[in-house]
């Protein structure tokens, strides 16, 4: 196939990209493969490891570093770190996020997050792929995905990209390696040949034995075009918009990508993808700086912990090789003991035998004591010191202590205190943490351009919310992604375990301020819950905030004018209902004062006849037994008499006096009657029936 001078001269410049990143990346790379091999286990050296497999020697290894990766990396996998976009418009900036959500959960973006926070914290760099794939086989629309890259020494990026997320890159290459008889099977004898024009583009690169190379290129390319801004704020890249006023116009430079993919010399596929980043993320660890900055090396946690974590396999394989050698201690006998018996006594340090024989010798006509083993105890106190002493240098090292990995330092210690502990062992790793959540905010931006690329059309977009809920909307995702809000969206990352500790933090804190202040507590109890890692702490937030005083809800700090008008309407509405009420229980009030009046002066009267009479009663009594004369006792009942009239009169008396005041409360001025001559009233008709029943009683 006949290529072009286009073509010729793009295989030519990545020929010699390729040979510029081998260069200068090569030898990091190896030292990357040696890291990521020591963490796996391959930690002794291969000269010494070849001469104690001579001697027959015990290499053991014991894999502290691995302990130390996982305790970096597994905050990460317990607490997930997403892709957050910030707006000046919280509906946009919710749906944005859920749909970025909604590709995250597609792509399985977690495990492609996490291997290449492991690959990063092993040996120093990870990555992170982001393309486009088709939806399914039966439609033509794409999606976009977040890919995990398997081997971190696939992926090569310009050598001169000096960001920690790569969002400087100019081109970068990912490289497959597949059998060179399936490559010639499914591409033809152009894939495992030198290569058209006469340029065989990986002649500068280490392609492994009867392999070929499937390589996906990646290029930014420029474009300068002229702006036109509008006075409403908005522009375009095309020819103005002659409804609108132009207030400026300036040429800027537009960036793409191409990415060309090539299987050994033969390109198969080739497309212009208009995002201005490389979609190769890198997740970098230590950068190493050596020979005065010129030459640097990417590092993970191996790098300091090597050559402890070697003293720790040389002191224990010392101890195994010690205590394999006690049970074969020598032993010790006279000359002619074992004579007749040498092949039992050979097969004493290999197998258990029931009795060893021997022939009772004297010297001078002592007899000679009979065979014992030589002292040949393992002596490993001495190795079992030094190999604790490394592993506490190891911890040195790299900054994580035991007691930040989960030992119980004492058994009084509280929850909180422990948990503290544990927050310190992600200090000194830190770094490792940051490099992952700006490679995942680049992530993200990547993840908006495609979406908007590849959404030119109307179809069911998936939205999710923190949740994990799904709904389902329609809509044209190059409407809502323009370029205005590509350029001012801010990409952040959410969760995590940074997150996840300022989470605790938080509940601390309220906690702490509900007991100085229970009286507000009601005010952060919705803050409280939705930092709470439960199932539906979430929905009972919801229902908090919304049995908050307008003024401490999002929006504005009270209502709205148009609410308090509503609000006071329904306050005049209660009023007026509230006041019919009021006189209806009045005349209730009112009827109920006239039936207690009317039945309390019954009672009273009743009250009295049972008072007179008990006093007359008594008396008698008195007068009975008293020893004097009869006139003396007429005088007595007599005065008796005048009491109890005084006695009844002071009682009708008092009881008026209540009924005339009951009656003054429960009248208006405007019902007072002036009293005029008449009849007598109903009052003194029945306080004379009260007098006239005193005196029937008396003179009973």
């Amino acid at each position: 196939m006949n290529e072009s001078k286009k073509d010729i001269e793009l295989r030519q410049k990545i020929q010699n990209r390729l040979q510029i990143m081998s260069g200068y990346h090569s030898r990091t790379y190896d030292y990357i493969r040696e890291q990521l091999e020591f963490v796996s286990g391959n930690q002794w050296e291969s000269s010494v490891l070849a001469a104690r497999e001579l001697d027959k020697r015990p290499s053991v290894v014991l894999n502290l570093t691995k302990t130390y990766v996982n305790r970096v990396v597994n905050p990460v996998r317990m607490n997930p770190i997403g892709i957050r976009i910030s707006t000046d418009n919280p509906e946009l900036t919710e749906f944005t996020t859920g749909v970025i959500r909604e590709v995250e959960a597609n792509s399985r973006a977690q495990e492609a997050y996490e291997v290449a926070y492991d690959h990063a914290v092993s040996g120093g760099l990870g990555w992170v792929k982001v393309g486009t794939d088709y939806r399914d086989d039966s439609s033509l629309e794409q999606k976009v995905v977040v890919d995990l890259v398997r081997n971190p020494l696939s992926v090569w990026l310009d050598p001169y990209s000096k960001r920690v997320d790569g969002s400087d890159a100019e081109y970068g290459v990912c490289v497959e390696y597949l059998s060179s008889e399936e490559a010639q099977k499914m591409y033809g004898d152009e894939a495992v040949g030198d290569g058209m024009g006469g340029i065989n583009l990986f002649e500068y690169w280490n392609t492994p034995e009867d392999s070929t190379a499937d390589m996906t290129y990646y290029e930014i390319e420029r474009e300068e075009v002229d702006r036109y801004w509008y006075e409403d704020g908005e522009f375009d890249d095309e020819e103005p918009n002659p409804e609108k006023p132009v207030a400026a116009t300036r040429k800027i430079v537009k960036k793409s990508v191409r990415a060309v993919r090539y299987v050994g010399n033969k390109k198969v596929d080739e497309v212009v993808i208009p995002i201005p980043y490389i979609p190769l993320i890198p997740v970098y660890g230590d950068q190493l700086y050596l020979n005065n900055g010129d030459d640097i090396h990417l590092a993970g946690i191996p790098h300091w912990l090597k050559d402890s974590q070697r003293m720790v396999n040389y002191y224990g394989s010392n101890e195994l090789e010690l205590a394999a050698l006690a049970p074969k201690a020598p032993w010790i006998v006279a000359e002619g003991q074992i004579e007749g018996y040498e092949d039992t006594w050979a097969e004493a340090n290999h197998r258990a035998v029931s009795a060893l024989p021997y022939k009772p010798e004297t010297i001078g006509g002592q007899m000679v004591p009979p065979p014992v083993r030589a002292d040949n105890q393992a002596q490993t106190g001495g190795l079992m010191q030094s190999r604790q002493k490394a592993q506490e240098d190891m911890a040195r090292e790299i900054g994580i202590f035991d007691n930040m990995m989960g030992q119980v330092t004492a058994a009084n210690e509280t929850g909180k205190a422990a948990l503290l502990r544990a927050n310190q062992g992600e200090l000194p790793t830190a770094h490792y943490l940051q490099n992952l959540q700006q490679s995942i905010a680049q992530v993200g931006r990547v993840v908006l351009h495609l979406l908007a690329w590849v959404g030119d059309t109307p179809r069911l977009v998936g939205v999710r919310d923190a949740q994990g809920n799904k709904v389902m909307v329609t809509t044209t995702l190059s409407e809502v992604f323009t370029d205005q809000f590509l350029q001012h969206a801010e990409v952040e990352t959410s969760s995590g375990p940074a997150y996840e500790s300022r989470r605790r933090e938080s509940i601390n804190a309220i906690l702490q301020m509900a007991q100085i202040m229970p009286d507000k507590m009601s005010i952060m109890a919705d803050l409280l819950v939705r930092n709470m890692d439960a199932p539906g702490s979430q929905e009972i937030a919801d229902r908090l905030h919304k049995a908050l005083p307008p003024e401490f809800k999002e929006g504005g700090d009270g209502p709205t004018k148009e609410e308090l008008q509503m609000q006071l309407q329904q306050a005049q509405q209660q009023i007026a209902v509230q006041s019919d009420q009021t006189q209806k229980l009045q005349g209730i009030i009112q009827q109920l004062q006239a039936r207690i009046l009317s039945g309390d002066k019954d009672r009273q009267a009743d009250l009295a006849k049972v008072l007179i009479k008990e006093e007359g009663a008594m008396a008698r009594e008195r007068i009975k037994q008293s020893s004097e004369d009869e006139r003396m006792a007429m005088k007595i009942e007599a005065e008796a008499e005048s009491d109890m009239r005084d006695l009844a009169s002071k009682v009708i008396d008092r009881e008026e006096d209540r009924v005339d005041m009951r009656l003054s409360a429960a009248q208006t001025p405007e019902d007072y009657v002036p009293p005029v001559p008449g009849p007598i009233s109903t009052d003194q008709a029945e306080n004379t029936e009260v007098m006239r029943n005193i005196d029937e009683t008396l003179r009973k």
